[in-house]
This record gives structure tokens, C-alpha cells and sequence, in this order.
């Protein structure tokens, strides 16, 4: 038996032990799985959808007979309008809901331009009307992936093996999951290699080898790989873009942005090249001590403040951007260290302690539990000085535009509120605008103080699941708020882009693999998050120095510092 074939054959065989191996019995009644709740919710979208396509038809039917949609679409795509295309598209398959071509342009378009909930609600329907169709299965994997629902997505590439192990999409597909789920080299390399044995020259396995080397650092070899595609067929934007990848981490700087340029010339609206746009492609990752945490760049940039575990417990470090050794220890605890943030002017950083403390009840003292929100000299000279404390409070953050400090709280017989609290007298008062019966968490200002963002976990679904939901709204009136992106995972964390155009969160839960990825999107909201970095290893928040070159990121206790590189200000 060939190599190429013991390849192919392991990871079927590997595949159908999966599927067929046993679960362990439940003793006690549970809750629908998250899949079997999306499915039930995608169903209903879809009915709803139809429904509405189908009142509509009168009026919009005879327009869409008096042209042709599909060609329509094609002078779109043939003039660049790709987002316009989509949106056509989209319009199409509703008005049309049994049209196997409107929804297939429409996933596809879709995903194109980062529309990625649209593309799993076609691809949903395309296989309710063709339920044995491996090619829409791996297409729906892919969209998945997009969507950071990993565990699904393998399910669907498994499934589409089954159908049919000649598709090499579908290990193509699988071997993107190994870079994002996996930190073993081996891991990665063997299911890219799994790839390439079912279609040794296809354009898609060659790629997905070149990305498993470029996430192993081996960029010579991968370089190697993505030129023999583009020698093949110079317009393959997949390749161009891990090319440049190759090239930016071999210190190659312009030859990388001149693959990129071709790139985003061939895909303007993929998340790739909104990545390129911003400055957002990590073309570098440097470790720099293995016992930080909450690190986060000082106003300036001159230095970095994190939390890290020494003698005596907890402490605070302060330590220039370009020399962590020269750190000093400018405030320590026994108690839990949790947050960390620079005051505006960077004289002073905000903390929370969990501890316990002595508390009298009812005549009695007893020891109950407690968040204390602190603020500290940065320069280590002055007294440390106790904000507020309480049972339920989050994450404190400053408030821009006066230097009060921001929390959200839990105030008995009210609700959730956020707290703007005067630093130099405690003085405290609710933010109106926000709803009491939700907790938030984390409420961040955009460095203007223009904007408002926070993340909120949603009311109970009806089968007692939750969401949880980013918001951004105007400052001055945060009852304006806009759920800019929701998920049944966690958004913790958000971070501001110094500019106010894009916001980076890490999402926890979801994965089994242990990474929580940093993610962006626009902080407009005006298309679905994309992933920067899939190997944090934390859920702190990442964070930016204000130049945008750099972005600090936590893999369990070791900070690292990523470089940011792209194609920021060029036309």
C-alpha cells in the first residue's frame, strides 16, 4: 500500500471509530445540545424566511422575471461589485427559496464578503432540498470554521468522508481545523499531508500544506509549496495570501505586501483582506515572560503593566515597552489579582481583588467573599486607594472623557446597573440606558470616549440556554445600544483600536482545545468578526500599543507580544 493511500485510509478509519464508538449512558435528563438548539433555530429562521418570501412574491416575482438574476450577478462580479453581488444574491434566494442556484450563489457570495450567518442559513437550505450532497456539507464546514464553531464543522467534513472520501475539500477542511485547533506540529502537518494525498495537485491541498508549514514556522518549505500553486495558476488568491504570510515571517516586508496587493485585488471583501485593511495579520509572535497576565500597554506606549505570580502572592509590575527585565513591582497581594488598566493620563492603573473580608450582618460578623476595586500609583510611591467594594461587581475600566472609573454592578431590588464613580471622592451614580434585568460585562469607551462597548449576556432562550451579545452605542446615550454580534460562547474582553474603527474580543468556551482566538470586526458592526490570533491561550483582554504595530496576548502564563502588519493606508 502506497504512503498516500495509508494516509487516507488512517484518517477515514480514524473518522469512522468516531462516529461509531460509544457514549457514555446519562443518569439524569439533560438540556437539547447546542447543536440540536442551532439546528432547531436555523429551522425556524428558515420557515420564517420562506413564509415571508412567499407573501412577498406578488410583489417582488414579477421584477425578478423581468431580468435575469444569475446574469444580473455575473455583470456585478464581472464589474468588482462583489458585496453588491452578494446582496443580489441574497435577495434572489428569498424571493425564491426552492432555487437550488440562488441559494447556492448566495452562500457562496456570502461567505465572499463575510456575511457568514447568511451562508449557513443557505447552505442549510440547500441541504434540506439535497440532504446527500457532500459538496454542501464541506461548504457548510468551511462556513462554520469562518464562524469559530470548530466541533460542528468536523462533524459535517466527517460526514461528507463518509458520502464520499474522494472529495478533497473535505480533508482540506479538515486540516484548517488542525491549525486552529491543535498546537503539535505533528498534528498539523499530518492532516494538511492527509490532504495532499487525495488530490496531489490540487491547487486547494497544496495551500492547505503551505498554511500547515507557515503555522509550524517553517516558512522556507512553505514558501516552497505556495509558489508551486501560483506557478500553476498565478490568480489562486488562498495562495497568494499564505505567500505573503511567508514572506512577512521571513522579514521579506515588501515582497510580502506585493503577494497581499494581488491578494486583495482578487478578494477585496474576504476577511483576509479586511485584515490586510486594518493592519491586523500577525506576522510575528515573540515570547517575553513566562509568569504575565492582564498585560496592557500604558496610554503612551511606553510601557506595559501585568500581573504575575512572585513572593508574597500577586503582584503589579510596571516595566518599559522594550525592556521587561528593567520591571518593578509596584504593588502586591495574597489575595486573587484580576484586571488591570491604565488611567488616562497614565499616572495610575485600576484593579479588582477577590478576597475575603470581615462583614457584620444582622449583629453578627462573619467572612463573605468580595470584589475590592483599587487604584495604584504606576510609579509605586503613593498609597494604593480602595474605590468601592461589593459581592457583584465586574470589571472596572476608566471613563475616558473625566477620568471617573466605570463598573458594573448587582444592586438588590433594582437590577444590574454600571456605576460611574468619582476616583477622588467615591461619589457614585448609575449610567442611565442600561437594562437592569441583563448583566453586562466589561464596559469599555473608545479612547475619544465617543462610544460605548460592553458585552451582555442575552434574557433565557426558551430551551434555558443563553447568549451573549456585543454592544456599542453612542456614550452620552447608551440606551441607544446595538447588538453589533451575538454567540452562545462567552465574549469577554472587549479592546478598542486607538482610531475607534474596530474592536478585538476573545471568545471562551466552544473550542475543546483550550485557545480562546482574539477576534475583530468592524465596530460598526458592518460585517461578522474574524479571527487575528487562534493561539491565545487566555481569555485577558488583547491589547494594542498605540501605534497599532504590536498586540499583547496571554498563552496561559507567558505573555507574548504579536507583531501587526497589513496593507493599512495604501489604496
Amino acid at each position: 500500500m502506497s504512503n498516500a493511500h495509508a494516509l487516507r485510509r488512517a484518517a477515514t478509519l480514524r473518522i469512522s471509530e468516531r462516529r461509531t464508538a460509544p457514549h457514555p449512558a446519562r443518569s439524569t435528563p439533560t438540556r437539547p445540545s447546542r447543536r440540536t438548539t442551532h439546528a432547531l433555530a436555523t429551522c425556524t429562521r428558515l420557515l420564517c424566511a420562506v413564509a415571508l418570501a412567499l407573501t412577498l412574491y406578488a410583489a417582488t416575482g414579477a421584477a425578478s422575471a423581468a431580468g435575469d438574476p444569475a446574469k444580473e450577478i455575473a455583470a456585478l462580479l464581472q464589474a468588482g461589485k462583489i458585496r453588491e453581488a452578494a446582496d443580489r444574491a441574497h435577495l434572489w434566494a428569498e424571493a425564491d427559496p426552492g432555487n437550488l442556484e440562488a441559494l447556492q450563489q448566495c452562500a457562496a457570495l456570502s461567505r465572499r464578503v463575510g456575511s457568514y450567518h447568511v451562508a449557513e442559513d443557505a447552505l442549510r437550505s440547500l441541504l434540506f432540498f439535497m440532504p446527500n450532497d457532500p459538496e454542501a456539507l464541506i461548504k457548510l464546514g468551511e462556513v462554520l470554521i469562518d464562524r469559530g464553531r470548530y466541533a460542528e464543522a468536523r462533524e459535517h467534513f466527517e460526514d461528507a468522508i463518509r458520502m464520499d472520501d474522494s472529495l478533497v475539500g473535505a480533508y482540506v477542511g479538515l486540516a484548517r481545523l488542525a491549525r486552529f485547533e491543535s498546537t503539535d506540529e505533528g498534528e498539523i502537518l499530518s492532516a494538511a499531508q492527509v490532504a495532499v494525498s487525495v488530490g496531489p495537485q490540487d491547487p486547494s491541498a497544496l495551500t492547505s500544506m503551505g498554511a500547515a508549514l507557515n503555522a509550524c514556522g517553517r516558512f522556507e518549505e512553505a514558501a516552497r509549496y505556495l509558489e508551486q500553486v501560483i506557478a500553476g495558476d498565478e490568480s489562486y488568491a488562498p495562495a497568494l495570501f499564505e505567500l505573503g504570510l511567508s514572506r512577512a515571517f521571513l522579514g521579506a516586508r515588501e515582497e510580502a505586501r506585493g503577494q497581499w496587493r494581488r491578494y486583495v485585488a482578487l478578494e477585496p471583501e474576504t476577511a483576509q483582506a479586511w485584515l490586510l485593511r486594518n493592519n491586523l495579520v500577525v506576522t510575528e509572535v515573540k515570547p517575553l515572560m513566562d509568569r504575565a497576565w492582564y498585560a496592557t500597554y500604558s496610554p503612551d506606549g511606553s510601557r506595559i503593566a501585568y500581573r504575575g505570580r512572585g513572593a508574597g502572592g500577586w503582584g503589579v509590575y510596571v516595566a518599559p515597552a522594550d525592556d521587561l527585565t528593567q520591571e518593578s513591582r509596584i504593588w502586591s497581594t495574597e489575595s486573587n489579582l484580576q484586571a488591570l488598566s491604565w488611567s488616562p493620563d497614565g499616572s495610575s492603573l485600576l484593579t479588582r481583588v477577590y478576597e475575603k473580608t470581615e462583614v457584620e450582618q444582622k449583629g453578627k460578623k462573619t467572612q463573605q467573599w468580595v470584589y475590592r476595586i483599587l487604584t495604584i500609583p504606576a510609579d509605586g510611591k503613593g498609597e494604593t486607594k480602595e474605590i468601592t467594594q461589593g459581592r457583584w461587581l465586574g470589571e472596572p475600566t476608566w471613563i475616558p472623557a473625566t477620568g471617573h472609573i466605570a463598573v458594573r454592578s448587582y444592586i438588590p431590588k433594582h437590577g444590574y446597573a454600571i456605576l460611574d464613580i468619582d476616583p477622588d471622592t467615591g461619589d457614585s451614580k448609575q449610567l442611565p440606558g442600561v437594562d437592569a434585568r441583563l448583566p453586562y460585562y466589561t464596559p469599555r469607551w473608545s479612547p475619544d470616549g465617543s462610544k460605548w462597548f460592553a458585552t451582555r449576556r442575552s434574557a433565557q432562550h426558551p430551551d434555558g440556554s443563553y447568549s451573549y451579545q456585543l454592544l456599542v452605542a453612542p456614550a452620552a446615550n447608551l440606551a441607544k445600544a446595538q447588538v453589533i454580534f451575538e454567540t452562545p460562547d462567552s465574549v469577554r474582553t472587549p479592546s478598542l483600536s486607538q482610531n475607534g474603527a474596530f474592536v478585538l474580543f476573545t471568545i471562551t468556551g466552544g473550542q475543546g482545545s483550550g485557545h480562546y482566538p482574539i477576534w475583530a470586526m468592524p465596530a460598526d458592526g458592518s460585517r461578522e468578526p474574524c479571527p487575528v490570533y487562534h493561539a491565545a491561550g487566555s481569555y485577558t483582554a488583547p491589547s494594542l500599543s498605540p501605534d497599532g504595530k504590536y498586540m499583547l496576548s496571554s498563552n496561559g502564563q507567558m505573555l507574548v507580544r504579536l507583531t501587526l502588519e497589513g496593507l493599512a493606508g495604501e489604496q
